[in-house]
């Protein structure tokens, strides 16, 4: 795993989202699978690319929105 996140930083290099500027379903899938990383222990903390553009998905309006219908289903 930890490689392949390697490679998704470098991919993210200088773009905002997977495929350039544009929000795809590629970042949304990306997003959610990367968000379980914690719960694998994969430290993702070298990886300063990934960090970026999961701060920029998790700051868009129906990300939080659905982070926030999430938290209170559990």
């Amino acid at each position: 795993m930890k490689g392949r996140y390697a490679l998704v930083d470098r991919t993210l290099e200088g773009r905002d989202y997977l495929t350039g500027d544009t929000f795809c379903v590629a970042d949304a899938y990306l997003f959610t699978v990367t968000s379980w990383a914690p719960r694998l222990n994969l430290d993702l903390s070298a990886h300063k690319n990934l960090a970026a553009y999961l701060g920029r998905v998790a700051a868009r309006p129906a990300v939080k929105e659905a982070l926030r219908v999430e938290s209170q289903g559990r």
